[in-house]
């Protein structure tokens, strides 16, 4: 039903990255940009979020507590 014997695939422990690549070291504008992309991403979602906390708010106070 199960097998369960070791895979000769799994067993190998090379790293997914060749140790050989130079690094890299982000620079201020690098960093800079990450920040950026990040907030454009977030803020629209916490806006409309947002929007839509308020329309509910709405709803219940004005239709639903009638």
């Amino acid at each position: 039903m199960f097998d369960f014997r070791q895979r000769p695939d799994l067993q190998d422990n090379k790293p997914e990255i060749p140790e050989d690549l130079p690094k890299e070291k982000l620079g201020f504008k690098d960093l800079l940009a990450l920040v950026i992309a990040q907030y454009v991403i977030i803020l629209p979602m916490t806006f409309i979020a947002v929007i839509i906390a308020i329309l509910v708010m709405l709803f219940i106070t004005k239709v639903w507590l009638r």
